[in-house]
Parts: C-alpha cells; sequence; structure tokens
C-alpha cells in the first residue's frame, strides 16, 4: 500500500484555486473588497453565505471553485476569521455537507 501523499494534495488545491482567482481576478477581488469587507464587523457567517452575497450584488461567479479561493483568500487577507463551529450546508446541491463558519474581523 502506498502513502497518501498529503503536500501534494495541497499542493495542487493550492495551484487550482490560484488559477480560479487569475481566470477573473476582477470578480474575486470585487468579491473581497466590496462585499466581503463590506460585511459589519462581527458579521457571522458560512463561505456559502458569502456567496449568496457575491451574487446578489455582483452576479453569478465564472466558475463553481471560485467560492472556495476567495473564501481562502478572505481568511488569508484576515477579512474573515475561523470560529471553530461546523455547520451544515443550507444549498441543496451541497447535500448538507459540513462547512466553516467564519466571523468577519
Amino acid at each position: 500500500m502506498t502513502q497518501p501523499d498529503l503536500f501534494g494534495g495541497r499542493a495542487a488545491r493550492d495551484a487550482g484555486m490560484k488559477r480560479v482567482l487569475e481566470t477573473a481576478p476582477s470578480y474575486s477581488e470585487d468579491c473581497l473588497t466590496t462585499v466581503i469587507a463590506a460585511l459589519p464587523s462581527g458579521w457571522v457567517g458560512t463561505g456559502e453565505d458569502v456567496k449568496h452575497q457575491c451574487v446578489l450584488i455582483l452576479g453569478p461567479a465564472h466558475h463553481v471553485n471560485v467560492w472556495g479561493a476567495v473564501t481562502n483568500a478572505a481568511v488569508r487577507r484576515r477579512l474573515l476569521v475561523k470560529t471553530g463551529r461546523w455547520l451544515k450546508a443550507k444549498d441543496k446541491k451541497a447535500h448538507a455537507r459540513n462547512v466553516q463558519e467564519y466571523r468577519r474581523s
């Protein structure tokens, strides 16, 4: 049995998120600077909630993978902070998977 390549998986994930952000940088940046940065301090919600706000304000994204990339970028920029809580996703297509909760810093 071979050992799983955890670090290779992380590298592939990071490269994929970078590609998604670079494909439509203005949309991703607008999500971060126009929508997430405008959330009130102390706001609490999930990446799914952020997605709904971005779509409401900016329209649909160019690719479904943009949401994970934007959420991770918001955490790296310290716009969002993980609360440590996990909730069930609400969107039907998400099949009630576990999603992290974030707080606007």
